[in-house]
């Protein structure tokens, strides 16, 4: 694999459709043009005689960063700061702020630790590739033996004006890579999201210089209110659930 990679296996059997005679002892891949937080689906295999069974979607491998290459990572990540593709980043520093919590750098991210009243919370921002977030997930909620309906992903959505406010309890991923990658290694859509809008206010073709771009200033002079009203929800769904955090949040 490319410099800086390394190599994980996310699926050790693949159903596979063929014909007795035609089965193989082995299955081998060649992986040496898989980049930097790419994956290898199911889809992506082609074997003479061998249908596969599994879910075309299914990640197979995945290339992740190093340690070493990440820390190089996360410095270039740093102007990605301000951006709204950053906003999930920035609403959980916010609430972590005004809850009294810390980060620190751990597997597969930042990660803090503290409670809401009664009310135990683990706040996590992956360092993966967003498109390989689901692997940061499933370890902590396994970690920290998590129920699935307590788990609460923030994230961007362009179908929604900015600063709207929209949270439900499982859905499709509406083409955005890391839900996607959360539901196949969690196994299952069904798990809480908040989806904080940041408009679609840009010309055909643009839509990555959109989302990876700097708000405009009359967002950002906005924007801070709308951060504390995604904090509140948050804070809600923590002591109160996701029911009663939908009916305060959604329209608000």
């Amino acid at each position: 694999v490319k410099a800086g990679g390394k190599l994980t296996l996310s699926m050790k059997k693949i159903k596979v459709r063929a014909r007795y005679t035609e089965i193989p002892e082995r299955l081998v891949v060649n992986v040496d043009n898989l980049g930097l937080g790419k994956t290898m689906q199911i889809g992506d295999l082609h074997f003479e005689g061998l249908e596969m069974v599994s879910p075309k979607e299914a990640v197979v491998c995945a290339v992740q960063l190093t340690r070493a290459a990440r820390g190089a990572a996360a410095a270039a990540g740093q102007e990605y700061q301000g951006t709204r593709h950053n906003i999930g980043f920035r609403i959980l520093d916010a609430f972590a702020e005004a809850s009294n919590i810390s980060f620190s750098t751990d597997r597969y991210g930042d990660v803090g630790h503290g409670r809401i009243k009664n009310k135990q919370v683990v706040l996590l921002k992956p360092s993966t590739y967003m498109n390989l977030s689901g692997n940061a997930v499933r370890y902590w909620k396994t970690k920290e033996n998590i129920d699935l309906e307590n788990i609460l992903v923030l994230v961007d959505d362009l179908a929604l004006p900015f600063g709207a406010i929209r949270m439900k309890g499982r859905g499709s991923d509406a083409g955005h890579n890391g839900l996607k990658n959360i539901a196949q290694m969690l196994g299952s859509d069904a798990y809480p999201r908040l989806r904080f809008g940041i408009g679609s206010d840009f010309p055909k073709g643009c839509q990555i210089d959109y989302v990876l771009g700097q708000f405009t200033l009359d967002e950002r002079q906005r924007l801070p209110l709308r951060v504390d009203v995604a904090c509140d929800a948050i804070r809600t769904f923590v002591l109160a659930g996701l029911q009663t955090a939908m009916c305060d949040f959604n329209n608000k």
